[in-house]
């Protein structure tokens, strides 16, 4: 009771195209949400910074709660500000490494 279309040759052909079809559809929905996927990563770490800092208001727009914030480097053994490092081109992970400033 075989059919012509159970074929061990017919099934794997099937089941290969449909992997290939499927690995196309993933691949190409996985390259077009990149820059969305950093966006609302972005988006998330903005947010848990102002839930952090008892600034978040839910409704308003992240971005504009967070534009209020303004960046600052403090020493952590006075308390003090920083006010001799330009805090946009401070690299905290090299920082980190660094015997000096790492504490």
């Amino acid at each position: 009771m075989s059919s012509k279309n159970d074929s061990l040759l017919k099934i794997v052909t099937v089941a290969t195209l449909l992997c290939i079809v499927c690995s196309i559809l993933v691949s190409t929905a996985s390259v077009k949400l990149r820059p969305l996927q950093k966006k609302n990563k972005a988006l998330d770490i903005k947010k848990n910074i102002l839930v952090a800092s008892g600034l978040y208001q839910e409704g308003k727009s992240i971005n504009e709660m967070f534009a209020q914030i303004e960046p600052m480097l403090v020493d952590l053994k006075t308390g003090d500000y920083i006010q001799d490092q330009d805090i946009k081109s401070f690299d905290q992970k090299k920082s980190a490494k660094n015997p000096e400033t790492r504490i």
